[in-house]
């Protein structure tokens, strides 16, 4: 999706299957313990060892990527310029780094609503 649109969630594609007639519906994706699962399944096939691997899983949503990052023991690398570029007041896509307070007080309400989670590492923007 470009920079600045919206694009269906999974939940609103499964509720379009759904009136469509589907009738075996599952919904997995971050932070659902089967995605690190796979993931620790690849690096095995890899062979390389997850447990002493220098893993992290980067991703947009404190939601979804650092939480679940978190519930599955992955340090978790949060790129600002997301999911919650609009907290954080910066553009989306840009690797425009917010302002420290910005970061600093999203962090802190995420951790205080979900039992201290923080990602390990924060970036303004990531590409490959």
């Amino acid at each position: 999706r470009p920079p600045g649109a919206d694009a269906p969630t999974p939940g609103q594609l499964a509720a379009r299957d759904a009136a469509m007639g589907a009738a075996d519906i599952r919904l997995v994706g971050k932070p659902h313990p089967l995605i690190y699962e796979a993931c620790r399944a690849q690096l095995a096939i890899a062979g390389i060892d997850a447990a002493g691997a220098r893993v992290a899983a980067v991703g947009d949503s404190l939601h979804h990527d650092v939480l679940g990052a978190s519930q599955n023991g992955v340090d978790s690398v949060f790129i600002c310029g997301g999911v919650h570029y609009r907290e954080l007041e910066v553009p989306q896509a840009a690797a425009v780094p917010p302002a420290a307070d910005k970061l600093a007080a999203l962090l802190a309400t995420f951790a205080s609503e979900h039992g201290g989670c923080t990602p390990t590492h924060a970036l303004a923007g990531f590409r490959l």
